[in-house]
């Protein structure tokens, strides 16, 4: 079946590529490892059966194996080193360093708080988040992931709050808030969907 051009004309496939000319085709120079193929000549006359004729692949010779040449290292002395005398003075204890309180650094936090209401239709409960305003509190880093944040503050947040952290300039939403016994809170955080201004 014949495939024609839009014009009605039949279609034409292209000639060869014009780099292909140039290019030398030498199949002497080249080894192929783990190739044995018998190759199959098949002769085909119109009217007459075909005939088979199988040539098979020379083995392959064996390379060689490498030997690489065994170089002796000697190790060389040790150079004796006379240690000098030392005098000993009474060992004097360095004092204690005074340890700081670690200081964290300051995050805005949006309180949230839950209103549940009663649908006068359906009567089904449902949940509504409330946010109060801004304030900033100061924090110290716990564990700090990308999916995860534990900070530790002296104010109580409530659930589902939002941290903003400036110097990340990333939202954190509450999960939960855990109460210390040595006094404050650690808060658990997830990164928040809701990103709103804390300018």
């Amino acid at each position: 079946m014949t495939i024609y051009n839009k014009d009605g004309t039949p279609f034409r496939l292209k000639g060869p590529n014009p780099l292909m000319k140039e290019q030398e085709i030498t199949n002497d120079w080249h080894l192929v490892h783990n190739f044995r193929a018998n190759e199959e000549i098949v002769n085909y006359r119109p009217g007459k059966k075909p005939t088979k004729k199988v040539i098979k692949a020379p083995e392959p010779e064996p390379e060689p194996p490498k030997v690489e040449p065994v170089v002796e290292v000697k190790p060389e002395p040790m150079p004796v080193i006379e240690e000098p005398e030392v005098e000993v003075e009474d060992e004097v204890t360095p004092p204690e360093p005074v340890k700081e309180e670690p200081r964290g650094s300051m995050c805005w936090c949006l309180p949230a708080t839950v209103k549940q209401y009663i649908d006068p239709l359906y009567g089904e409960t449902k949940v509504k988040l409330a946010y109060g305003d801004k304030f900033k509190i100061e924090v110290v880093p716990v564990q700090v992931g990308d999916i995860n944040y534990s900070v530790w503050t002296t104010a109580m947040v409530p659930t589902n709050s939002i941290l903003y952290m400036p110097q990340d300039r990333r939202w954190w939403r509450v999960l939960k808030t855990t109460l210390q016994d040595n006094g404050g809170f650690i808060v658990t955080c997830m990164p928040s969907t809701e990103k709103p201004s804390f300018d």
